[in-house]
């Protein structure tokens, strides 16, 4: 999802002596931009909103024979000589398309000829939209909370609380003291649920999700070298590690030693380079069974997956990746709109296993997702999905609302009454998601200092993510959002953690959510063997969205190892 770039602020910061470009200060670069403005003006095009308002009166002079670069009129020698224009024109976002801005007086007509209106009219026609299709979410919604002295939504003291209760549900179904080698202790459990939750540690936190960093392995195997030789683009250091750990996981599944064809679909898929690496792994270790590729998203991306396919070198290494052969295609719509059955509705597809990936799908991305894979919930036989900006999830998408509520409430958890909640409606749960974009922030002081304007991060790097924290603090000045933001309600309790990790304990119960909608929706067969689990995929210095959700359904016996579900 695209990150707002309207960031600019004029604020007291002058630009150098001399400069003879935009003075636009640009916030997320600290520098101002560099675009040349028309003639005569301060702002570029992208920036004009910002030129001081003028009246009507007020007006530039521009000389014989010259072009306004501003209004593309030119002047007459022959009448005046000089001619007044008026001083700039207001820049508005599209209302078809925020990502791009327009003259305001070119409203209508832009309405008529924007390049996204045409593009929606075309994905409409196709077999596989629906429209809303795979909205609504799971389970009942509530939209208002019971109001009480002591638990009035937006007050100090719900907020505390929730917040309570976050740290008691999360020690309730992710064990710190859980033996990694599925031994349990049953009365450290309890004491460790049973003590008081200000002393809880992030360390405690974290250690509570298995880590199964299989990275190491697919880079000894050759996947950079895989990379390089077909000229592929993966992102950097960081993003080759998370795919590889990724990779290592549909490995462990089995998915690379089959005897019948493999589809990869990958949802949300953006560039695509996950999938890429899933499908051309597979390819090459199938030997000769057919391997199809299908990415489903909204936008289109450059250095994206199709151009690899389209020109794969002559002398690339196949050893570990091969392109060659992936039967590949690339359906542009919405996850809201997706009908996967329309997609999956082709006799090539017919007996092929399906693998569902997603790396770092958005917010509501992934609920949106799971609830496409519900009406083929028969053919899929493996899900692996890495989930991301937890900070722009939405309760009328959310999956998981029954089992979140339950939780929340005491229903089915083993807790003392006294720590429940009395309703966890709409209300509550945008709590829990404005909370959990703390997870990404690299400093406390730098979020505060930034708490206005809402943005979404595409990319899992930490300096991007740490906006979507800017949203969910707005309105900085009201002495009731204060009283519930992050920061003031871990200091009132004096909590032994920081916001980091009350935000990455908010993250795994809204995935918790959706790991339970997983079990009881998509691998709902009565098999034991099926196994669904929410694991770290890669350690939190590559990436604080680290969290995977993944689950198979499995044919024959596997030995599992661990609470977590780790297949050996």
């Amino acid at each position: 999802m695209k990150r707002s770039r309207d960031s600019t602020k004029e604020e007291s910061k002058q630009p150098p002596e001399r400069w003879d470009r935009c003075h636009a200060f640009l916030t997320h670069k600290n520098r101002f931009c560099k675009q040349h403005p028309p003639g005569g003006k301060k702002y570029c095009g992208n920036h004009q909103h910002l030129e001081e308002t003028k009246s009507t009166s007020s007006s530039t002079l521009i000389t014989n024979n010259t072009t306004c670069i501003e209004c593309n009129t030119a002047t007459d020698a022959s009448n005046s000589g000089y001619k007044k224009i008026p001083y700039g024109r207001k820049r508005i976002p599209c209302p078809i398309d925020g990502s791009h801005t327009i003259y305001a007086h070119n409203l209508k007509k832009h309405l008529r000829i924007c390049p996204t209106a045409k593009r929606r009219k075309l994905e409409e026609v196709e077999p596989y939209f629906v429209r809303d299709v795979n909205c609504g979410g799971f389970g009942k919604e509530f939209t208002s909370s019971t109001s009480s002295s002591s638990f009035e939504p937006g007050t100090s003291l719900w907020a505390q609380r929730i917040a309570l209760r976050v740290l008691r549900v999360y020690q309730s179904i992710f064990p710190a003291g859980s033996d990694r080698n599925g031994k349990n202790d049953d009365n450290n459990n309890n004491n460790r649920i049973s003590h008081d939750v200000s002393a809880i540690t992030g360390q405690d936190i974290y250690d509570a999700i298995v880590l199964n960093d299989l990275s190491q392995a697919e880079l000894d195997a050759g996947i950079v070298k895989g990379f390089r030789s077909h000229s592929v683009r993966s992102g950097g250091d960081q993003h080759t590690r998370q795919i590889a750990s990724l990779v290592g996981h549909i490995r462990l599944m089995g998915f690379f030693k089959t005897t019948e064809s493999v589809i990869i679909l990958e949802l949300g898929a953006g560039r695509g380079m996950f999938g890429l690496a899933a499908a051309g792994v597979t390819n090459a270790k199938n030997n000769g069974i057919k391997t199809h590729f299908i990415m489903v998203d909204k936008a289109s991306s450059r250095s994206k997956a199709d151009t690899a396919f389209r020109s794969i070198p002559k002398n690339a290494e196949t050893s570990y990746i091969q392109l060659a052969g992936v039967n590949w295609t690339r359906v542009r719509c919405d996850l809201s709109h997706v009908d996967i059955r329309s997609v999956l509705n082709d006799d090539k597809y017919k007996e092929a296993k399906v693998v569902v990936i997603a790396k770092h799908l958005c917010g509501a991305g992934t609920d949106l997702a799971l609830k496409s894979l519900e009406p083929v919930r028969d053919k899929v036989d493996a899900c692996l999905l890495a989930t991301c900006c937890h900070g722009i999830c939405d309760y009328r998408h959310y999956v998981g609302r029954d089992v979140l509520r339950e939780l929340m409430e005491g229903k089915g958890c083993d807790d003392e009454k006294d720590d429940c909640i009395p309703m966890f409606g709409a209300k509550e749960f945008d709590l829990l998601r404005r909370w959990s974009s703390a997870t990404v922030a690299s400093r406390e002081a730098k979020i505060k200092r930034s708490v206005d304007g809402p943005k979404c991060a595409r990319d899992d790097d930490a300096m991007d993510h740490q906006h979507l924290f800017l949203e969910n603090n707005a309105n900085r000045d009201s002495e009731k959002s204060s009283a519930i933001n992050i920061s003031s309600v871990v200091r009132q309790l004096n909590l032994s953690i920081k916001i980091q990790d009350l935000g990455r304990a908010c993250q795994r119960l809204i995935d918790y959510g959706r790991l339970k909608y997983i079990q009881q929706n998509i691998f709902q067969e009565p098999n034991e063997r099926n196994v669904v689990n929410l694991t770290h995929y890669v350690a939190a210095n590559v990436t604080p969205q680290n969290a995977i959700l993944w689950g198979r359904k499995t044919r024959a016996p596997s030995k599992i190892n661990g609470e977590h579900g780790q297949i050996i």
